[in-house]
C-alpha cells in the first residue's frame, strides 16, 4: 500500500478541502467553451491532493485567457476549449457496494433518483458488505427507478456497531464479478463503482489484500469512488478509503450535490465522440 502523510489524508474530508475541490471543478473565472471530452481516468497513481508532482493548473484563472483548465487523464492541463453542438446519451453501468446502514440506503436512493435509469442509459447493480455478501441486483435493461428503489426499501438497515464484522476486502473482490457480461454489464458502458464504507477491515483481512482487490477493479477499467459512512465517523480509516478509490479526488465524505453532479455528467457525451 502506498503510504501518504496522514495529515493529507485527513484533509480530504475537511470543509476547507471540500471548498478547494469545489473551486477546482467549478473555476473562479470561466473560459467560454467546453473541456475536450474524455472518459474519466480510472487508474491514477496519484491524485489532485496527494500528487507527487505539480499540476499545470487548478482553475481557468491559472491558464492564459483563451485556455481552460481541464482534466486530461490523471492531470490538470491548460488546453484550448472546444464547442459541442449536440450531446447524446452514454450508457453507464453503476455498481454500488455498501454497508446497509440507514443513511447509506438513503444516499443510494438519492443516487438512483439522480441518474437516468433506463434501457439505454444507466443500469444499477447492488451488493452488500456483510459476512455473507449478497448480490441484490444485477445490471438489467428492464430496470426502472421504481423497481430499484423497491429493492433498496426491502433491505433491513443495520444498527451502527463497532463489533460488526466488516468483510470489506471480500466484498471488493466479489464486486469485480458484478461487471461481468454474465451479470448484465454492457461492453460499451462506462463502468462505475461506489463503495460505501468506513474503510475498516474485517478481523481476518490483511491490508495487502485490499491493495490487490482495489488494483484489480481499476485494472478492469472501473472508476471506483469511496464514500464515508456518517454513522461510523469515529472509526473511519481514511487511508483505506484513498486506497480503494481510483484517485483521491474520488474520496467523498458524503453524497452531496457535487457527487451527484459528477455522476450525472457521465451519462452524456458529444454525439460526434460516440
Amino acid at each position: 500500500m502506498n503510504v501518504f502523510p496522514l495529515v493529507l489524508a485527513l484533509a480530504l474530508v475537511t470543509p476547507t478541502a471540500v471548498e478547494c475541490r469545489r473551486d477546482v471543478f467549478r473555476g473562479l473565472r470561466k473560459t467560454v467553451g467546453n473541456c475536450p471530452y474524455q472518459r474519466p481516468a480510472v487508474n491514477c497513481q496519484q491524485g489532485l491532493f496527494l500528487s507527487e508532482h505539480e499540476e499545470e493548473c487548478f482553475e481557468d484563472e491559472d491558464c492564459e485567457t483563451s485556455l481552460k483548465c481541464c482534466s486530461r487523464g490523471c492531470d490538470m492541463k491548460c488546453v484550448a476549449p472546444v464547442n459541442y453542438s449536440e450531446w447524446c446519451k452514454v450508457p453507464v453501468d453503476l455498481g454500488m457496494v455498501f454497508e446497509p446502514y440507514k443513511t447509506v440506503l438513503g444516499n443510494i436512493t438519492r443516487v438512483v433518483r439522480k441518474m437516468s435509469v433506463s434501457k439505454k442509459s444507466t443500469h444499477i447493480a447492488l451488493r452488500t458488505i456483510e459476512r455473507e455478501s449478497e448480490l441484490l441486483l444485477k445490471f438489467d435493461g428492464r430496470q426502472t427507478p421504481n423497481k430499484v428503489k423497491r429493492i433498496i426499501e426491502s433491505i433491513t438497515p443495520k444498527q451502527p456497531s463497532r463489533k460488526i464484522i466488516r468483510p470489506l476486502i471480500s466484498a471488493l473482490e466479489l464486486a469485480k464479478d458484478m461487471f461481468n457480461e454474465t451479470n448484465g454489464r454492457r461492453p460499451e458502458a462506462i463502468k462505475v463503482l461506489l463503495v460505501f464504507t468506513d474503510g475498516m477491515l474485517g478481523e481476518d483481512e490483511e491490508e495487502h489484500r485490499l491493495e490487490a482487490a482495489s488494483r484489480a477493479l481499476k485494472d478492469s477499467g472501473i472508476l471506483v469512488q469511496s464514500i464515508n459512512i456518517p454513522e461510523m465517523e469515529d472509526t473511519v480509516d481514511l487511508m483505506n478509503l484513498v486506497e480503494i478509490a481510483s484517485s483521491d479526488v474520488y474520496v467523498w465524505n458524503e453524497v452531496d450535490n457535487e457527487v451527484l453532479t459528477q455522476l450525472k455528467k457521465l451519462e452524456r457525451a458529444p454525439c460526434n465522440y460516440l
